[in-house]
């Protein structure tokens, strides 16, 4: 397996190059929601750094499998419209992603490195130089468990969710 690290000063030009050969995307940064236009939302690396929604679903991604969005509300859509499923996760689906994990609403900094330890973890139980994409939900659902039994509240652990398969 290998394991590209994060791009230091990440722009969007940069992480869309990167894109292009990854299984496994990894976002903790800040996500934005546009409720009147969808296409609109964006990953954000800082004020002046950015990818929206349209310009992922543009990209040729042939080896995309899974999108990991630890960033507040990229699962979360327009509440007006229940059964739809235009959120950032959401688009990483049909950017060509197997699956996704985002979050329904804001969540605490503290809890990235928790839920990401466990999740990786389960990603790679068994065989240790394979992942077992099939095990996402399954992974999440242990690592949010253990951030629940560490007494967490529950809006902190229950935004965390798993999309696609």
């Amino acid at each position: 397996m290998t394991v590209s690290v994060a791009l230091p000063q990440a722009t969007p030009e940069g992480i869309k190059k990167e894109m292009q050969n990854a299984h496994i995307v990894h976002f903790a940064c800040h996500g934005t929601q546009d409720l009147a236009n969808p296409l609109r939302s964006r990953l954000e690396f800082s004020k002046s750094s950015k990818i929206e929604v349209e310009e992922l679903m543009s990209e040729p991604m042939p080896n995309a499998r899974l999108a990991v969005l630890l960033a507040c509300e990229t699962a979360q859509g327009d509440q007006r419209l229940t059964e739809e499923s235009l959120h950032l996760a959401g688009t990483m689906l049909f950017a060509g992603f197997y699956g996704a994990v985002g979050t329904l609403w804001m969540m605490e900094d503290k809890d990235g490195p928790i839920v990401c330890e466990e999740f990786y973890k389960g990603l790679l139980e068994g065989d240790k130089m394979a992942v077992q994409y099939s095990k996402a939900g399954e992974a999440l659902h242990r690592a949010v468990r253990k951030l629940k039994e560490s007494g967490a509240h529950v809006l902190r652990w229950a935004s965390f969710v798993h999309i696609g398969r």
